[in-house]
């Protein structure tokens, strides 16, 4: 596999990893039925795109990251529920305008 192609799908994969690690800590937070509803399907995004990019990793001879970006961490550190959210979209964003900037 492509050294710099296998970087930055490890890169996704890691942020997969934070993603739910942040969404996983949220659904805790909250009592709202509904926003447990919403981050437990967006959780389950985040799993299945994790689970694709290890497959697609390894089926082309790369070796997944056990790593977890530390970007829910940084998250987790603000304490209000809907502070969090926006910085989450607004992390999202930024995350991918980075990567793309440094892709293969």
């Amino acid at each position: 596999m492509n050294p710099q192609l296998e970087a930055l799908l490890n890169r996704l994969l890691e942020a997969e990893r934070a993603g739910r690690q942040l969404l996983d800590a949220m659904t805790q937070e909250t009592a709202d039925p509904q926003i447990k509803a919403l981050f437990a399907n967006f959780t389950d995004i985040e799993v299945g795109d994790a689970a694709a990019l290890e497959g697609l990793i390894r089926l082309h001879g790369g070796m997944p990251s056990t790593k977890t970006s530390d970007f829910a961490d940084r998250v987790l550190r603000i304490d209000n529920l809907q502070t969090r959210s926006s910085c989450c979209r607004a992390g999202r964003r930024g995350w991918r305008a980075k990567s793309s900037r440094r892709s293969p």
